[in-house]
């Protein structure tokens, strides 16, 4: 079926970039756990794209700029520049295939971060607004934009997750090493540029700001979703000092090429280790912090008066309360990474235990026969 006076196949397309850090995991999770309400009110949060990931990064894959050169392609088995184009001929095959499934469905939702960390040219933006425009009547683009400082110690965390070795854990380093990263204003620019900038649909990423504090109701507001449940959301944790030191000596002793992250085994691992040591740590000062963001002044400036021109200056307030006054420093202790390998140690050997299959199932028959004593 499609679009009502329109010769298209959608309505609405609505593209959710990110930009990375701003809870997109929690936002991409719930949305899965949601299709069928999403489908009852003509939503199709597409299963094709995604399958192996919470970013539908196909999406991404289909358009960017030889993307063999990243772990993105190499995840996906694309190797060259024809390898890319078999990729986006099969992905186009199965998004029609879903979209004949589901004839009622009148607006196209897709969410991927990778949007804003890897379509960077104009003409990749270009080239998914081609890719996509055979289907889709007219676009909305929701992204979200987060203070610079923030971002930095949330992508450094992740690099260490990514087994990236990080030889310079300060934000500064970060901020370097990927500039365009976090020059939000080219964000938006980029975008605006591509799709029009009164179809752009910016928001802040600050709980203060959300009457519930919570993402997935704001995400929600902004995208004219249905109400859905917001219990047991996903939570991509962050890492405190003992995890962020942990897996800092890890990726040095133990270097992954490429940031791989392929390993089954190390990937366990890196799970393993967030969950125990979640929290937060703060490389820097309130004072360092305060600097860092000096350098953001005029780009943010800019940003607010393109996309948030009825808040006031500055654009994501001047608040550092979060950090330290003085910064914990990472120092190497010989006794806690014994503590942290034998808590390792003995949650390999429960999950063990627990994981024998023959064990188990001679426990359930025991039980039910009425022996579970003997």
């Amino acid at each position: 079926m499609k679009a009502k006076g329109s010769s298209k196949r959608f309505r609405k397309c609505i593209i959710h970039i990110g930009t990375e850090k701003t809870g997109t995991s929690a936002i991409q999770a719930h949305l899965s756990r949601h299709r069928r309400t999403l489908l009852a009110h003509d939503i199709l949060y597409p299963k094709t794209a995604g399958t192996n990931n919470l970013s539908q990064w196909e999406f991404v894959a289909a358009v960017q700029i030889a993307p063999w050169g990243t772990d993105l392609g190499r995840s996906l088995d694309i190797v060259d520049e024809a390898s890319q184009q078999r990729f986006t001929q099969e992905f186009t095959a199965r998004l029609e295939q879903e979209f004949a499934q589901h004839q009622s469905a009148q607006t196209l939702l897709i969410s991927s971060e990778h949007f804003h960390s890897r379509l960077k040219q104009p003409r990749a933006i270009d080239a998914l607004k081609r890719f996509l425009s055979p289907w889709c009547e007219r676009f909305e683009i929701i992204v979200y934009f987060r203070r610079q400082d923030q971002v930095a110690i949330s992508f450094q965390s992740t690099r260490l997750k990514s087994s990236v070795e990080l030889k310079n854990s300060s934000l500064e380093s970060a901020v370097r090493s990927h500039p365009r990263y976090f020059d939000l204003r080219q964000v938006y620019k980029g975008w605006a540029n591509a799709f029009g900038a009164n179809n752009m649909n910016p928001r802040i990423y600050d709980k203060k700001r959300w009457n519930s504090g919570n993402v997935l109701e704001d995400f929600a507001s902004a995208a004219s979703l249905p109400d859905l449940p917001t219990d047991a959301a996903f939570v991509n944790l962050s890492l405190n000092r003992q995890g962020y030191q942990f897996l800092r000596a890890l990726n040095r002793v133990s270097p992954q090429p490429n940031g791989d992250k392929t390993d089954p085994m190390r990937l366990t691992l890196v799970q393993e280790i967030s969950r125990r040591y979640a929290g937060k740590y703060y490389p820097v000062s309130q004072m360092e912090a305060r600097k860092l963001m000096e350098q953001f002044h005029a780009q943010n400036e800019e940003l607010r008066q393109l996309a948030f021109p009825q808040e006031p200056a500055p654009l994501f307030g001047d608040d550092f309360n979060e950090y330290p006054e003085i910064a914990e420093p990472l120092q190497e202790n010989y006794d806690e990474a014994v503590e942290i390998a034998l808590a390792l140690w003995r949650h390999k050997q429960s999950e063990q235990h627990r994981a024998n299959p023959i064990v188990n199932a001679i426990r359930k028959l025991l039980k039910k026969l009425g022996l579970g004593q003997q």
